[in-house]
């Protein structure tokens, strides 16, 4: 059941000043704030000792999505994805072919409500850890393992999906290499029909000087269609930088055949000990990197790729304006790119505070060369330690991004009590923040991914814990969502002047719901249809917006009236009379106010009055017939034959 969650009116949190820049930086004035409400639903509910989490989400469409993660059994952990259609959520086991108790899904990317590719990590009997990837095909999941890569790996996993149209996918992650010490990256590319893998080894020796071991892996991937996808990640560098171990960041272009690998932001990671973190592109000509690096002081920093369509430029991430010196451990958690120009990426850093130390999350807004930092989740009541794990953006005047929060009395460092779900919406020139999972009656909760594929179709997956301490998913979502197929069921012959009660099947919520009539002659009364007379009526059933669902109207059914038929009409005379003695007839039955008529035929066989009367000996055919009247129809009696002698 969705339930409807707190909306708590955001403190608008940009200065005239800023909002100018805005105006200059991208071409939008800021407006109103968003005061769409979000409404939770429960999702997977485990039970006692098992814990669920989620991982991603991936909606296609506002009536489908899947997202993926997994929950804890007695002796292991099982993956799930559960899927959307546009009303309900259904959860499926995938990975149980391989033989496994120990299974998490990573990744999900979906194309169409019936193409998604799942995929994944599963522990096999030997205590291996290997990849594998699961297909949705509109009604089911299939398992399998990852295509065999060069040289053939001892272990590997899958970290990162994307899938466009065709179907079209690439999958990304780590492998370690029979005799090898050390993870490399690799990604498998399925073009519909077929999986060809490839790693990428951009320094032969991922061992440093010092004979510590360096793991490189694929963490990101984005496809702009089947000839163009950019993935991201770092590898070892076993060259000697006189420190530890060394690692780069590292990007790999797709161009519809082969994959050519480089490193970027080797002129800031100074300190050789990067990765990319996060990645999107726009389109084939605007991509956006992100990653940590190290500077030469050995400091942790921060770092932006763009790719112009022939090269990346790189260059230090822009520092919050709210960082001080006292600041340490940026990170960046994500990336979305809209269009040509414009991406959002979310991250944190930390600062002391006190005796302790505080985690701050904030966006910066990327526009052409132009950038621009604010922060997230700082409008809420008393935040502690805010930690922002995805963003998804629709164009540049609509994105989300979601975390969690902890409360102000605990410091980062410690091991948190309780936290609670966040989601900061961007409509152009100011971000909102609303808690969301706040009517699941929950100790804690936090936002895990997001996906939105128009202003009012977002989806936030999270997790949150029960009041009896049980680890639960959940999803938020910021529109109104279609309602089952609403059918009106009542069969559609009527007889005039008798009730039907409509019926319907399907809708969503809590409304019961309303008719409408077209027809002339034809009565409705709330729920009950009848005519006047003979005739056919148009009917159409409509559930109203309730909770989150839209309305949704039912295809119209005609009904057919037909009359009444009367109760049975009867002659009632002797059979045998006497010429020229008149016999009295008798009419029973029939229904209504209409006029009874008498017919008789025969030879010298005529009526006077209610008395038949013959001329001569003969057989005289009576018949009797009853008027339409009010609902009913017509009647005509079975004749009776009377012999005269």
């Amino acid at each position: 059941m969705l339930v409807r969650g707190t909306v708590i009116t955001s403190v608008v949190r940009i200065a005239s000043a800023v909002a100018f820049a805005l105006v200059t930086l991208i071409g939008v004035r800021p407006v109103g704030a968003d005061t769409t409400p979000w409404y939770d639903e429960p999702l997977t509910q485990a039970t006692a000792s098992q814990f669920t989490s989620m991982a991603e989400i991936s909606c296609p469409t506002s009536v489908f999505c899947a997202a993926g993660g997994s929950y804890t059994i007695t002796h292991g952990r099982l993956a799930f994805v559960t899927t959307f259609n546009g009303t309900s959520w259904t959860s499926h086991i995938v990975g149980a072919p391989l033989d496994t108790t120990n299974a998490v899904v990573t990744a999900v990317s979906c194309t169409t409500a019936s193409f998604c590719l799942a995929g994944g990590h599963y522990q096999s009997s030997s205590g291996t850890t290997l990849g594998f990837v699961s297909q949705w095909n509109g009604s089911q999941w299939s398992d399998q393992t990852l295509p065999a890569l060069t040289p053939a790996p001892t272990s590997d996993t899958v970290d990162t999906i994307s899938c466009v149209e065709g179907p079209f996918c690439v999958v990304g992650g780590s492998y370690l290499a029979q005799g090898a010490r050390s993870t490399l990256p690799f990604v498998s590319v399925f073009d519909g029909t077929q999986w060809r893998g490839h790693t990428f080894d951009l320094n032969a020796a991922p061992v440093s000087s010092n004979g510590q071991l360096v793991a490189g892996g694929i963490t990101a991937v984005s496809c702009v269609s089947r000839l163009f996808c950019v993935a991201g990640g770092g590898y070892g560098d076993g060259t000697n930088y006189g420190g530890g171990p060394a690692s780069e960041p590292m990007v790999a272009t797709w161009d519809g055949a082969n994959w050519s690998a480089t490193e970027i932001a080797a002129n800031v990671n100074a300190g050789h000990s990067g990765t990319v973190t996060a990645l999107s592109c726009g389109t084939t000509t605007f991509c956006m990197a992100a990653g940590v690096d190290a500077q030469q002081s050995g400091s942790r920093g921060i770092f932006l790729s763009r790719f112009d369509g022939a090269q990346w430029l790189s260059s230090d991430g822009r520092t919050p304006e709210a960082m001080t010196q006292s600041s340490t451990d940026p990170s960046l958690a994500a990336v979305s790119c809209t269009g040509t120009a414009f991406c959002v990426v979310v991250g944190s850093y930390r600062h002391a505070e006190g005796t302790g130390t505080r985690q701050t999350s904030y966006a910066e807004m990327v526009h052409g060369d132009g950038s621009f930092d604010l922060p997230l989740e700082s409008s809420l009541p008393s935040t502690g330690s805010a930690d922002v794990t995805s963003v998804s953006c629709t164009s540049s005047v609509f994105c989300v991004a979601g975390g969690s929060d902890t409360p102000v009395d605990q410091s980062f460092s410690s091991i948190p009590s309780s936290t609670f779900a966040f989601v900061s919406v961007w409509n152009g020139g100011q971000w909102h923040d609303l808690p969301v999972a706040t009517s699941l009656n929950a100790a804690s909760a936090g936002v895990d991914a997001v996906s939105c594929t128009a202003t009012y179709s977002c989806h936030a997956v999270g997790h949150y814990v029960d009041q009896g301490n049980n680890e639960q998913d959940f999803d938020s979502v910021n529109g109104p969502l279609a309602q089952s197929p609403l059918a009106i069921t009542t069969a559609t012959k009527g007889v005039v002047g008798r009730q039907l009660f409509l019926t319907t099947s399907g809708g969503s919520g809590t409304v019961a719901p309303t008719f409408q009539v077209l027809g002339n002659h034809c009565i409705l009364h709330g729920a009950l249809l009848t005519a006047s007379q003979s005739t056919k009526c148009e009917v159409s059933a409509r559930n109203q917006a309730n909770g989150p669902y839209a309305a949704v109207v039912a295809p119209p059914v005609t009904f057919s009236f037909t009359l009444q038929v009367q109760q049975t009409l009867r002659v009632v005379a002797p059979s045998v009379g006497r010429v020229a003695r008149p016999l009295p007839i008798v009419v029973t039955g029939g229904s209504g106010a209409g006029t009874v008529r008498l017919n008789v035929t025969g030879a010298g066989c005529y009526f006077r009055g209610r008395f038949v009367v013959a001329q001569k000996p003969t057989l005289c055919t009576v018949r009797a017939s009853k008027e339409a009247s009010g609902p009913f129809a017509p009647a005509s009696s079975t004749p009776l034959t009377i012999s005269f002698q």
